[in-house]
């Protein structure tokens, strides 16, 4: 996981600590650094997504819902009637 470190280019510093099986703590020094890595994904490590969620102070880590990773997904060769913004909405809730 220390390569995530590398990979995100932080400013000030991230440290990571293992909380349980396939549970991560990454704790950024900087706002900027924290705001940046959560904007710029999704991230994935050794093949598998990461999921992130963000925390507030004082809050267990462990009652974090980590389920929802936002994507950008392009549609090439789309027919001009399909453009229209109710069947992308339906196409996007189809994907999921």
């Amino acid at each position: 996981m220390e390569h995530m470190t590398l990979v995100w280019k932080h400013l000030q510093g991230v440290t990571i600590s293992n909380l349980e099986a396939d549970r991560f703590l990454f704790h950024f020094f900087h706002m900027v650094d924290y705001q940046r890595v959560l904007k710029s994904g999704p991230w994935s490590f050794n093949n598998n997504i990461l999921i992130l969620g963000a925390i507030n102070e004082g809050e267990d880590p462990a009652n974090i819902l980590l389920f929802y990773v936002p994507f950008w997904i392009q549609v090439s060769s789309v027919p001009i009637e399909f453009v229209a913004q109710t069947i992308r909405e339906h196409m996007g809730n189809y994907i999921g």
